[in-house]
């Protein structure tokens, strides 16, 4: 009877943790964005817009992500001219990647030049593809593959709030 108790018990478990697994295979399939030519294996909550775009004509090997926030407007809506109290993303200050770990693939350098005020420009060179990537910043992170080679651009714009 103990025995027979403990094996119903045992199969149970494996039954619930298989379920489970499942479960967090299906949620993770559904955050995959699959293109043609690259993947999205997730991204945080923070980023608002994500662009890749491919130069079908040029023959260099070159990875641009433009990491920031919205340009600001010209011309304030605000005709006080009073400004309200900071919120995420109103430091002055573009952000910055922090960390570029790769998963698969290489890049042998990359340079960093400011874009605007509230844009960072890197620039990834030397890259052999497929290239995975996860890109961290202070709040942020994205996790991505491009599968063919050739001049990719990434635009990674942030919520201002």
């Amino acid at each position: 009877m103990k025995k027979s108790l403990f094996l119903i018990v045992v199969c149970s478990l494996f039954t619930m943790n298989l379920m489970a697994r499942d479960y967090v295979k299906q949620s993770k399939t559904a955050d995959t964005i699959k293109k043609e030519n690259y993947t999205v294996f997730g991204k945080s909550e923070k980023i608002a817009t994500l662009k890749f775009n491919k130069n079908k004509k040029s023959t260099e090997q070159v990875l641009t992500i433009r990491f920031g926030y919205p340009t600001p407007i010209s011309g304030s809506s605000n005709p006080t001219g009073i400004q309200s109290s900071k919120s995420y993303g109103d430091t002055g200050e573009s952000p910055e990647i922090k960390d570029v770990l790769i998963l698969a693939g290489k890049y042998e350098d990359m340079k960093v030049m400011k874009a605007n005020a509230t844009t960072n420009k890197y620039t990834l060179t030397g890259l052999t593809f497929p290239l995975r990537l996860k890109i961290i910043s202070s709040f942020e992170v994205l996790e991505f593959e491009l599968k063919e080679a050739g001049k990719w651009n990434i635009d990674i714009e942030l919520k201002n709030n």
